[in-house]
């Protein structure tokens, strides 16, 4: 597992119309490989913009997502006027910042 994960499988207590439901790579991201690491992301972002446009739910709500996920996740709910929260637990851009000042100095 790249990280941590909570439970896949609908609880008693959750409500008859929640459902979850896993997207899958092929391979494992990779997370030593920054570049590849985000095609990687971005490949799995269109999985889950397919997926969403499929099922077309009232709701998504979207935590702790990379901006790429999120943006193409946000365009598929806007087009098809599903109601879109993201939630945001940590700051991933401050990490990236941080990753690219180390490894890539002009660009970080």
């Amino acid at each position: 597992m790249v990280a941590p994960q909570g439970s896949l499988s609908r609880q008693p207590e959750d409500a008859s119309t929640f459902s979850i439901e896993g997207i899958s790579l092929p391979e494992q991201i990779t997370k030593q490989n920054f570049l590849r690491r985000r095609f990687q992301e971005v490949a799995y972002g269109k999985l889950l913009a397919e997926r969403v446009a499929q099922i077309a739910p009232d709701t998504v709500l979207s935590a702790n997502t990379p901006t790429e996920i999120q943006a193409l996740l946000l365009r598929t709910c806007k087009t098809n006027s599903i109601r879109f929260v993201s939630w945001v637990q940590d700051f991933y851009g401050l990490a990236v910042h941080k990753l690219l000042r180390k490894r890539l100095p002009i660009l970080g």
